[in-house]
């Protein structure tokens, strides 16, 4: 069943630009025909140009609950800088319930498809409860983002996050205690949690992310990388930061 057309001037395609037409998409928002303009009736005229939809290709949903908390630059401050950032994240990452996790995923989601988003990957590492114990659910955190995504109508890749440790060679921080996957066989049952609560949604898939270069044992990035699934997205931090390019190789 048809649910509008829409005129523009003018089309962003893959071989270039295309004047004068008529997008028709369906009920669930998918376009089924683009045509010339043929100035047919019940169709919403644009006095400009469409171009295809933004892809955020690296989110982490529940940060958008510190936004403008964390960049302090007053001249009568010490400024705030990565670190310190990071530790205002980790506050916000140990308290925050699954209830509000879906609402912070629903207010940012909103937002990107009010600026022209229609896809996010969520590079998504807060897994456990408040205690840094498994939900029964091991991915209710990530069932919320989900359900965030289906709320506001836009595509999601769930990247559920390994990470073992704190830093090379370092156990994980307090503030961590949330992120945390020991093994390979957990985090295997962690994306295949995820991607049964993908079956919730059609505009949603599974990626495998690992944290960083020093968030993971080496061998286990490798067995995962020769071993996982082949037929999904593969996300990991090579080089995040400075610091970490100078401990990876001290």
């Amino acid at each position: 069943m048809e649910k509008a057309k829409f005129s523009f001037k003018g089309i962003l395609q893959n071989d270039g630009w295309r004047s004068n037409v008529v997008i028709t998409i369906n009920d669930n928002g998918f376009t089924t025909s683009i045509d010339s303009n043929n100035k047919t009736r019940n169709t919403e005229n644009f006095d400009g140009y469409a171009i295809p939809g933004f892809q955020n290709a690296h989110s982490h949903a529940f940060q958008y609950a510190i936004a403008g908390l964390a960049e302090v630059h007053d001249i009568s401050h010490t400024s705030d800088n990565f670190w310190s950032w990071r530790e205002s994240m980790y506050e916000l990452a140990l308290n925050v319930s699954p209830e509000q996790m879906e609402a912070i995923a629903t207010m940012l989601y909103s937002e990107m498809v009010r600026h022209g988003y229609t896809n996010v990957a969520e590079f998504h590492y807060v897994h456990h409860d408040k205690n840094g114990k498994q939900y029964n659910n091991l991915s209710e955190m990530g069932s919320r983002l989900i359900s965030a995504a289906k709320t506001v109508g836009i595509n999601i890749t769930l990247v559920p996050i390994f990470c073992q440790k704190g830093g090379f060679g370092k156990a994980p921080l307090e503030g961590q205690k949330r992120f945390i996957t020991p093994t390979i066989e957990e985090y295997l049952q962690l994306l295949e949690f995820g991607k049964n609560d993908c079956k919730e949604y059609n505009g949603a898939n599974i990626g495998i992310g690992i944290h960083s270069i020093r968030g993971v044992e080496p061998k286990d990035i490798a067995e995962l990388a020769k071993t996982g699934p082949r037929d999904i997205p593969f996300h990991i931090h090579i080089s995040e930061q400075l610091k970490e390019i100078e401990d990876s190789i001290s």
